[in-house]
């Protein structure tokens, strides 16, 4: 990428200090002309998250996913069959000894 596209990218991020100040600044702008005008005659601004038309939520058929419980699974109980026979292999090897 040559600095040309980088330096116009940098440029038109506004900082965050800026942007929270600006929409502080028409929210209160909303707030005094609803308290002062007829609320007939009143046009809000347009909300700056929308672009068009609103989107419906899609709605998720899955179920949850549930939590995974290891003791549960197959190899957790060959995992602890496996650890009780080498156990008991080692209690009788210390008993011949």
């Amino acid at each position: 990428m040559s600095k040309r596209h980088r330096e116009s990218r940098v440029q038109a991020k506004v900082p965050k200090e800026a942007r929270r100040l600006d929409h502080r600044r028409d929210r209160h702008t909303a707030k005094a002309v609803l308290l002062t005008a007829d609320p007939e005659g009143v046009v809000l601004p347009a909300p700056r998250h929308l672009a068009g038309e609103e989107a419906p939520k899609p709605v998720d058929t899955t179920p949850g996913r549930r939590r995974f419980r290891h003791w549960k699974a197959p190899f957790w109980k060959r995992r602890t069959t496996a650890r009780h026979q080498r156990n008991e292999e080692l209690e009788n090897l210390f008993r011949e000894v």
